[in-house]
């Protein structure tokens, strides 16, 4: 069990309040609690909050169904394509055509938008990041 900044114990695992299953506490979105003064989790695990929070707006906005949206997320093992972190994924999808690409979190999703969705300014960002001098990590 890891300790948190106060040496308050961070569970290992939590129970979902919606499909009841004992899961990793990773596949939590966590927060800051500023009343508990701690890190604290939602109740939902990402795979019922994904159900419950998005499935409208991706049959509108998209045309993916549920289950499709399902297949998608099981395809990529419920990691952002581009971080492989496992989190709540958002549809990622080019703005001329509509066409879906894939699932990413919504960092690297508003990452490469802010970036315009263009190779060549990734490409640059990419420069920058690797000749910078300052080592990731």
């Amino acid at each position: 069990m890891s300790k948190h900044p106060l040496n308050k114990p961070i569970p290992e695992t939590k129970r979902c309040t919606q499909c009841h299953k004992t899961l990793p506490i990773g596949r939590f979105r966590s927060y800051w609690d500023y009343k508990q003064g701690r890190e604290s989790f939602r109740g939902k695990c990402f795979e019922c909050e994904s159900k419950s929070n998005s499935k409208y707006a991706r049959k509108t906005l998209y045309d993916l169904p549920h289950d499709q949206y399902e297949l998608m997320e099981k395809a990529q093992a419920y990691a952002c394509k581009i971080c492989h972190t496992v989190t709540k994924l958002v549809v990622d999808h080019d703005h001329e055509t509509g066409k879906i690409r894939g699932l990413l979190c919504p960092n690297c999703n508003s990452g490469i938008g802010f970036l315009k969705d263009d190779p060549v300014i990734l490409a640059a960002a990419l420069d920058y990041l690797t000749n910078s001098g300052v080592k990731h990590g």
